[in-house]
């Protein structure tokens, strides 16, 4: 089970996530980062869910995508997650409702204001699309126990 709290406005994004992950019965198995900021695309991606695909989804986007920023990104995304989110289920035996859920924060390219898009992935293999543009979020979250992964002011 993963978490995630974020607060957003036009000026800013904060992200808290936990940093354990754990098999699907819920057993622990380790720690690992479930929010990156990409500093090239003024952009965080961070997932709740299967943390192999989304740790590969924000490889792709690294290091295999030519992108200008969160609009940009935005426009690849639907193809491109679909596509892998049905390589991984092809490679991997999944059992029956894994979901998968890919945030991005960051400023649009066109207008310099916070954004915010989500993705959802089922064990269907089918990505369903929600982009979220309302403000919303939490304000504050304890401290112990969560990684205050990235705060990105606007520049």
């Amino acid at each position: 089970m993963s978490s995630l709290i974020f607060y957003i406005d036009q000026d800013q994004v904060f992200v808290a996530t936990n940093t354990l992950a754990v098999k699907p019965d819920g057993t622990p198995t380790m720690f690992r980062s479930k929010a990156i900021y990409l500093p090239h695309l003024r952009t965080i991606i961070a997932e709740t869910g299967v943390g192999m695909f989304s740790g590969d989804w924000r490889m792709q986007v690294n290091n295999r995508m030519v992108l200008a920023g969160i609009e940009n990104l935005d426009f690849h995304t639907p193809f491109a997650l679909r596509q892998r989110w049905t390589e991984y289920q092809s490679g991997f035996d999944q059992s029956s409702g894994v979901t998968t859920t890919i945030y991005h924060f960051g400023f649009s390219e066109d207008t310099g204001v916070m954004r915010e898009q989500t993705r959802g992935l089922k064990q269907d293999k089918e990505a369903s699309l929600a982009i979220c543009n309302e403000l919303f979020g939490h304000r504050s979250w304890g401290r112990t126990g969560w990684q205050v992964s990235v705060s990105v002011p606007k520049v």
